[in-house]
């Protein structure tokens, strides 16, 4: 029985269903999606290699999601732990600067209930990537 095997991974206590619901969702992120296809794939008994290839996500992948399922259960199933994931490329005093004249600022002679620019222009925050949600049409 190696590493590969996945003989003993245990019942879910009840979290099979909630699992099965997770795995075939339209509209759930999509890490916890492949999460729950993973636990469902171990629990019938694949192998890592077997489950990885199938889901789309690294062998240590597999491992990592199936011990943290083991010691915390469903209930942190789509939380990302803290350190992980893309960095801010802004500082937090900037962001904070930004939120702040947001909320306690009015450009001169605009309409409060207008929506205006997310209020970075000229704070040395870069535009790229900006949806242009909420300009007016025209």
């Amino acid at each position: 029985m190696g590493d590969d095997a996945c003989c003993g991974f245990g019942g879910f206590g009840g979290q099979r269903a909630a699992l099965e619901v997770i795995a075939r969702s339209q509209t759930a992120p999509h890490r916890e999606v492949q999460r729950a296809q993973v636990l469902l794939f171990a629990a019938e008994g694949l192998a890592n290699a077997r489950i990885n290839t199938r889901v789309g996500v690294s062998p240590a992948t597999v491992r990592a999601w199936r011990a943290r399922f083991a010691q915390e259960g469903l209930a942190k199933l789509g939380t990302v732990r803290h350190g992980r994931g893309r960095k801010s490329t802004i500082p937090q005093a900037k962001i904070d600067e930004i939120v702040e004249l947001t909320r306690h600022s009015k450009p001169g002679g605009a309409d409060p209930l207008v929506v205006r620019d997310d209020g970075a222009t000229g704070r040395g925050v870069p535009q790229r990537g900006h949806s242009g949600y909420g300009r007016p049409a025209g």
